[in-house]
């Protein structure tokens, strides 16, 4: 997968509720470089993983896996690192912001520290609006930069309202199984060597995780690969050929058949549509 990087906010001024300092994607990235000494940002921040998978550490969490769909909020003090697993890579979209307001949404505790990975889930419509927000017309000077600050926090605020935490997390063996399936999708993995990662047979493993998610585990893969194929479309510019070569397609033609056949439009008719 090539490494693009681009900015879609970057420094704009600074409001008296709250400073959006900088918003973009990555593709192709490798998360935090180097994961050690563990960084402190200095700002709040929330990463979107469009596709791949890969882990979060930080001083009072040894490691958690993250998966296309998850999010991780970062917080200014706390010294973290996060990234794709050992040899792949990811794609993800950041916002970084700061203020008083950002501040009411931690005593709130809509974020937690000790909360730091959520999860608005693949194909929902949550980054595209927090984009949106910027993106909109508003007036000059002061009280515009505070009407675009307040529709971000409006969104932001609406999308971790939205979040129920579960009471208990699923069963370990699916964790992994939807890790495994769910991240370094440019690469080929056979459905028997996630079973046997998980300690069952093809079998029981097929059996137990389509009880679980609803769909077959390639099936499930397949829809991972779809979702992340779309994320790149939406927020890069990207080809048809990279995006099949970074979402694991065979070819451009391969790729374009699939997604159409899953969202009812070719690559570029959903670009078009999403980027009107």
């Amino acid at each position: 997968m090539p490494y693009l990087q681009a900015d879609f906010v970057a420094n704009l001024e600074a409001t008296p509720i709250g400073h959006l300092r900088v918003a973009g994607w990555i593709c192709g990235g490798d998360g935090v470089v180097p994961a050690y000494p563990l960084r402190v940002y200095g700002s709040f921040a929330i990463v979107f993983i469009i596709d791949g998978a890969g882990v979060y550490r930080d001083v009072n969490i040894r490691r958690q896996p993250v998966s296309a769909g998850d999010a991780i909020v970062v917080f200014p003090e706390l010294p973290h690192t996060y990234g794709p697993s050992p040899g792949t890579l990811w794609s993800e979209v950041y916002f970084v912001f700061d203020g008083p307001a950002i501040e009411a949404i931690r005593q709130a505790g809509l974020i937690d520290p000790a909360r730091p990975v959520i999860r608005p889930g693949p194909g929902t419509d949550w980054i595209e609006r927090l984009q949106e927000a910027f993106n909109g017309l508003y007036p000059p000077g002061r009280a515009g930069r505070l009407r675009q600050f307040s529709r971000f926090l409006d969104v932001l605020t609406e999308m971790l309202l939205s979040l129920d935490a579960p009471k208990t997390g699923p069963p370990n063996w699916l964790t992994l199984a939807t890790s495994l399936l769910g991240g370094a999708l440019a690469e080929q993995i056979e459905p028997g060597e996630v079973a046997g990662k998980v300690g069952m047979s093809y079998e029981t493993f097929r059996r137990r995780f389509e009880q679980a998610t609803g769909t077959p585990p390639m099936r499930y893969r397949l829809e991972r690969r779809i979702d992340a194929a779309a994320g790149l479309l939406r927020y890069t510019f990207m080809t048809a050929s990279q995006i099949a070569e970074a979402t694991g397609f065979c070819d451009a033609y391969y790729f374009s058949k699939r997604f159409k056949l899953a969202t009812g439009h070719s690559p570029m008719e959903y670009r078009r549509a999403v980027k009107k």
